[in-house]
């Protein structure tokens, strides 16, 4: 796959857009472990089997191109990076912001923990520590201990939640990603029948 990296993307942003831009390329590059370096360009060329081979996983919207850059790296293909400067947009953009992002991060998990779980779960272990194990530890050394109870036990269990969560799902995906591929397998040997 080539993809057009816009090289001047981050001067063109407003600066709210700009910071969450900057957040998003050093997730996407810490988690997937390559080097990503315009994953929203829609200027790409691919074949289409490169498309069929991840249909299942990819979104029909806004975060289509994030979503088979990083299934595209995660597998190891090769993704080659072509750089161009931006221009200033003229029109209004279709892309809602909120909406869209949450749709890209929900990508990004399932892509992170279908490629590597492992990491998946190291940053939700890191994520339960951070915001739930501290700041209990916290109360507790206040004297709050049944108010960290309390926060641990709601913590952990939508921890929990999520991480099973996420594991459905990536089951989910997996066994339709083999659904799919029998199914082009048997139509492609048909078809040389």
């Amino acid at each position: 796959m080539a993809v057009v990296s816009r090289e001047n993307i981050l001067k063109m942003d407003k600066p709210l857009k700009r910071f969450f831009r900057r957040i998003l390329l050093s997730f996407i590059n810490i988690f997937i472990s390559a080097k990503i370096q315009d994953p929203n360009s829609g200027f790409r060329i691919f074949k289409k089997d490169l498309a069929m081979t991840f249909f299942p996983f990819l979104c029909n919207t806004f975060s289509f191109t994030t979503s088979i850059t990083i299934f595209a790296m995660g597998e190891g293909y090769f993704v080659c990076y072509v750089p161009t400067n931006y221009t200033e947009r003229t029109g209004i953009s279709k892309v809602r912001h909120f909406r869209d992002s949450l749709r890209m991060i929900q990508l990004i998990m399932q892509g992170i923990t279908f490629f590597n779980p492992v990491k998946f779960y190291l940053m939700l272990s890191a994520l339960l520590v951070f915001f739930v194990a501290l700041p209990a530890a916290a109360l507790t050394t206040l004297g709050w201990s049944s108010l960290a109870l309390q926060y641990v036990i709601i913590g952990s269990a939508s921890t929990l939640l999520l991480g099973l969560g996420v594991m459905v799902d990536i089951l989910r995906i997996s066994s339709t990603y083999a659904i799919d591929k029998n199914k082009r397998l048997t139509a492609e040997a048909d078809a040389s029948d």
